[in-house]
């Protein structure tokens, strides 16, 4: 767990800190540049509520990702709309963020222990639940 000026921020499941590097995704630190605020402090979140503060969780996900009522009209989430749009095949919740990440890090050939570092799994679960058997590989990368 972290305390901040911000408040309690959760810590990892493993109790283990890890960085994750950015180079390899170009559109993510364009993105972050293009909100960074001028004189921004170090300890203060990326992404914050409305009012500034810590994201809840719980609130996160209901209201901004699946979607809520507001005033008795339904409201669609970030994901809901893009599967309406036809954006990405279907909705899918938040936990299933990180599982399509791995899966695609699989698919764009990296290690299993570059993959393990970035996550904070072992190579062998990576192996294990994400690398599909010898045989079927080639047939992975070419329908991905």
């Amino acid at each position: 767990m972290n305390i901040s000026s911000q408040g309690i921020r959760k810590g990892t499941k493993t109790k283990k800190y890890r960085k994750f590097p950015l180079f390899s995704l170009p559109k993510l630190i364009e993105l972050l540049k293009s909100i960074k605020p001028e004189n921004c402090d170090p300890e203060s979140p990326v992404f914050t509520s409305l009012t500034g503060k810590l994201i809840n969780a719980h609130t996160f996900n209901a209201d901004v990702w699946k979607g809520c009522k507001r005033h008795g009209k339904q409201v669609d989430g970030i994901v809901t709309k893009l599967a309406k749009e036809g954006k990405i095949s279907h909705y899918r919740p938040q936990y299933q963020t990180r599982h399509t990440f791995i899966t695609q890090q699989v698919a764009a050939g990296k290690s299993s222990t570059t993959i393990a570092r970035w996550v904070g799994n072992s190579a062998s679960i990576i192996e294990k639940l994400w690398v599909p058997p010898q045989a079927d590989y080639f047939q992975y990368q070419d329908n991905g």
